[in-house]
């Protein structure tokens, strides 16, 4: 019997395409041998405030059973609840996820920018302290002038300003280099992180003598750890003791 090229590339299809079958029950595709069913997982529901998060737990919408659930802070700015190791796959339902609003404004530490703006941003974003009114205080007085001279001794900066100077600074003035303040950095129902920055001002157009002001983060991140503790005990107490939180 002559075997012809369509029967053989029949046979191919067939092949690769693999069969299947059962064994204990379970289906199994030939091919690859894996097991073939189907597990069907719930989409991640996601809110912006740990309070949403905290409310649709308590509310018992669906049905969830507590024991189950592990709460996790994964940043400063992310939560999520996820359940234990289930099904054939061994894999973990996502319920929900709490993100900080991506539509709220960050302050550009390390970039500097112009005292008006430099204001602004030290009123709209961070929370309002006798360290941050004294900042806006200082910076409102200096916008520029014909000469400007900066000296830095490592504990405080001496501005001089000789002519054409807006406000109350006329020859010089002194102002911290580093400064303790509050920014907002994380989700909003918690009191925000005190740390320390490094506060930097020159002239960023020297034609036009115009000052430029920067904040640059200074206690090497440890900001983060706190922010992070302090979002779990958020969680835990608003929870109680059904839920396990993690961090």
């Amino acid at each position: 019997m002559e075997i012809g090229k369509e029967f053989v590339e029949k046979i191919e299809a067939l092949v690769q395409a693999g069969t299947l079958v059962e064994i204990d029950g379970k289906k199994w595709a030939t091919k690859g041998f894996t097991p073939i069913h189907f597990e069907p997982h719930p989409a991640k529901k996601r809110v912006t405030t740990l309070t949403g998060l905290v409310e649709y737990l308590q509310s018992g919408i669906d049905a969830l059973d507590p024991s189950s659930l592990v709460v996790h802070v994964e940043g400063v700015d992310k939560v999520t609840v996820f359940s234990k190791l289930e099904g054939l796959d061994r894999v973990r339902d996502e319920f929900i996820e709490a993100r900080v609003d991506e539509r709220l404004a960050d302050f550009a530490f390390g970039q500097y920018m112009e005292v008006e703006a430099f204001v602004i941003a030290l009123r709209s974003l961070f929370v309002q302290t006798d360290s941050c009114d004294r900042l806006i205080a200082f910076v409102s007085k200096v916008s520029g002038g014909s000469t400007f001279g900066l000296e830095d001794d490592g504990v405080t900066q001496t501005v001089n300003i000789n002519k054409g100077v807006s406000g109350a600074v006329t020859k010089e003035a002194s102002a911290p280099v580093i400064v303790s303040l509050k920014p907002f950095r994380t989700f909003r129902e918690l009191d925000q992180v005190e740390s320390e920055f490094l506060f930097r001002m020159k002239l960023i157009n020297t034609e036009r003598q115009i000052v430029g002001c920067a904040l640059y983060e200074a206690d090497g991140g440890r900001w983060r750890n706190a922010a992070v503790a302090d979002i779990k005990t958020f969680l835990a107490t608003s929870l109680g003791n059904e839920f396990s939180v993690i961090a």
